[in-house]
């Protein structure tokens, strides 16, 4: 049967963190191993610390998912591209998709919905309505415009401009 290459990306609980899932069906007894390059809307690569490789290592004896573990300490919109590779190293098969990570953000809002919780006169303060609407909208068009248009650069502008917010966050949501 044919190789035919697919793998999926979720973001874990720890928004830091993702796992890759290689999903491909079929076999070719010449893929020897897996690279994961992931790219982010400025072209360069986003690797974990001290890698040199230019790619994270997937190799085929962790199975079919690998753990991405502190990578993503905001978030992103990247364009993952695994490469399925011989002995020597050499891309047999390729595949490119773009994901769109908004975990860190959600984990901010959630903090913004306890503050309400426990403090609900906050809802009186126009600007703290406004400043959760945007921030909101920042996330879910940043999502949107990956999803729809495989569009990573205005992602992550979108992006960008939630973690300004997040940065600012005694400026733009004070009780």
């Amino acid at each position: 049967m044919a190789f035919t290459q697919a793998f999926t990306v979720a973001q874990s609980i720890d928004a830091t963190s993702f796992s890759v899932t290689d999903t491909s069906t079929g076999s070719d007894s010449a893929i020897a191993g897996r690279r994961i390059f992931p790219q982010l809307a400025d072209g360069t690569y986003l690797l974990p610390t001290g890698n040199t490789s230019g790619y994270i290592d997937f190799p085929l004896s962790v199975g079919a998912t690998i753990d991405i573990i502190g990578l993503l300490t905001i978030d992103y919109a990247l364009s993952i591209t695994i490469n399925w590779v011989d002995v020597s190293g050499n891309t047999l098969y390729t595949l490119s998709q773009s994901y769109d990570f908004v975990g860190n953000d959600e984990d901010f809002m959630y903090g913004l919905v306890q503050g309400i919780a426990a403090n609900r006169g906050i809802l009186q303060n126009q600007n703290f309505i406004f400043n959760c609407f945007k921030i909101s909208m920042y996330a879910d068009y940043s999502q949107k415009s990956v999803e729809t248009g495989d569009d990573i650069q205005s992602a992550q502008q979108l992006l960008s401009y939630a973690q300004d917010m997040i940065n600012k966050s005694a400026t733009y949501f004070q009780s």
